[in-house]
């Protein structure tokens, strides 16, 4: 796990994953389902990613400050009939304790924004957790509004994929 940062000074870079030393990402990505308080095995999680990241659908920015992984931002693009064209849905956005509410977060969306906006994507979507109450409020600060209220979703058994 990354040591406690002593520099809040220090310069956030964003990477795309392709950039970032893949160990340091499964660490983070560890810190991250920990955070929410699930418990993953490590070589499960180098699967996840490994399978996940090399699909063309799917796109990760990480933030840096100096050597350290610090967050990251993950979607995966569609084409939408809500946004008649590509559109990127942010999956997962997170940013390690120390850093939180130092912009991290908005750096990585907007980068991701930018990112999304290349490959022609017309339109972002997020789903929040109705039990983080300030999230939502965190989203239409930086431009994102409502479309619906609820997420529904159905977990598929193995046989069906």
């Amino acid at each position: 796990m990354n040591a406690k940062p002593t520099n809040f000074s220090a310069p956030i870079t964003v990477l795309p994953v392709a950039d970032v030393n893949f160990e340091s990402l499964v660490q983070l990505y560890h810190r991250y389902l920990l955070y929410f308080g699930h418990k993953r095995d490590a070589s499960v999680l180098r699967i996840f990613l490994s399978k996940i990241l090399s699909k063309d659908f799917s796109y990760c920015l990480v933030a840096k400050a100096d050597e350290d992984t610090i967050g990251f931002c993950a979607g995966v693009y569609s084409y939408s009939p809500v946004a008649l064209g590509l559109a990127l849905t942010i999956n997962d956005l997170y940013v390690d304790d120390p850093w939180r509410r130092k912009n991290v977060g908005r750096i990585l969306i907007k980068t991701l924004e930018s990112y999304a906006n290349q490959r022609g994507a017309n339109t972002l979507f997020v789903n929040t957790d109705a039990n983080i109450p300030w999230l939502t409020p965190y989203y239409e600060q930086i431009g994102f509004f409502a479309i619906n209220h609820r997420t529904l979703v159905k977990r598929l058994n193995k046989e069906s994929q």
